[in-house]
């Protein structure tokens, strides 16, 4: 009996354009996931069959082969940031949840332990749920370190860095992107950077941009504004005593907002530069107005979680638990996206001259 198919260049994101949403949400839709409002779930598979979209049916055999005495087998994300992906899911939170649903699995995120009781306690959760594959959020720590049951888990983790031989593991290449940022500025005509600090950061962050800073403007003295000690006058007062022509620095687009709704123009006040223009979405600031599209670099974020998802899954697949000895590890560099809040210095006064 011939089979149904889709067409064969027909995508999900072609029937996210046409829906004017985004490709994690058609997902999401088309697997009638409850997140999903009934009204734009109907509209998509209308969409989906007006345009003779099917859903792949490998991915609905491997979500089968999942199903557990009616329950599906869900993976957990240990985070040092769970409220990323329950009270505000970011786009990638979304998108890592419906690539794990065409493969089968359902996601249960956990808050990353501080102290060796609540490792136990972790550990308990994780058996007494069923869950045997882990993607592990670390930073710069050793995962074997952590107090987990490894003899039990099939585990991947996404990290800042590859800073140890656990395997297998993904990492932004936070310390080159940032330089790459640095040199950006540089090259469009910004002579006195300063850097927003939002607390503790990766040292690959703030190191990559001082040292990209250190080569290709050698004569700067980089400022450092702490945000604790923010108000907007404060703010102005502090970049003309300092000559600061340019703000970047990870976590800018809430800072963005601030500075927006205090009256402070951007890029015509200061010029801004983000190292992380995926972290949050730059709010309107008035009815009828437009926010400035953030410049600066993009994280891989999405496409590293995804990566972690097919990884993860192949060693479920194989019953591979405990150490790796495949030493797989994986570097995800951003790319860059151009706004409007840092536009070329070097092309405005050519204009003037």
């Amino acid at each position: 009996m011939p089979t149904s198919r889709r067409p064969a260049n027909l995508r999900q994101k072609d029937i996210a354009r046409l829906a004017g949403v985004s490709a994690a949400t058609v997902s999401l839709a088309l697997a009638h996931h409850a997140r999903i409002p009934a009204e734009t779930r109907n509209r998509i598979e209308a969409l989906a069959t007006r345009h003779g979209y099917r859903l792949d049916q490998a991915a609905r055999t491997l979500q089968s082969r999942r199903q557990r005495r009616g329950h599906r087998e869900s993976v957990g994300v240990i985070t040092y940031f769970p409220e990323d992906w329950s009270e505000q899911p970011k786009r990638w939170s979304l998108g890592l949840t419906a690539h794990l649903d065409q493969l089968g699995y359902g996601l249960d995120v956990f808050r990353h332990p501080t102290t060796p009781a609540a490792w136990r306690t972790l550990s308990r959760s994780l058996l007494a749920r069923g869950i045997r594959g882990v993607i592990l959020h670390c930073r710069n720590d050793d995962p074997y370190h952590y107090p987990l049951p490894w003899d039990r888990l099939a585990t991947v983790a996404w990290s800042g860095a590859v800073t140890t031989s656990f395997s297998p593991n993904l990492a932004a290449a936070h310390f080159e992107d940032n330089f790459r940022v640095a040199q950006v500025i540089s090259s469009r005509g910004y002579r006195q950077p300063a850097l927003i600090r939002f607390g503790p950061d990766l040292p690959a962050l703030t190191g990559g941009l001082l040292a990209g800073f250190s080569a290709h403007l050698p004569k700067a003295q980089v400022r450092i504004w702490e945000n604790n000690r923010w108000t907007p006058e404060a703010l102005l007062r502090w970049i003309r005593d300092n000559g600061v022509d340019v703000l970047c620095g990870t976590l800018v687009p809430s800072f963005l907002s601030t500075l927006l709704q205090a009256g402070i123009r951007v890029p015509e006040d200061i010029a801004i530069c983000s190292a992380d223009v995926d972290s949050q979405r730059v709010d309107d600031t008035t009815p009828g107005s437009k926010a400035p599209r953030l410049s600066g670099l993009k994280q891989a974020r999405l496409r590293g979680y995804r990566l972690c998802a097919d990884l993860l899954h192949a060693r479920l697949c194989r019953n591979d638990y405990g150490r790796s000895a495949d030493g797989v590890h994986i570097t995800l560099r951003g790319t860059w996206q151009e706004g409007d809040t840092l536009p070329s210095l070097v092309a405005t006064r050519s204009k003037t001259l």
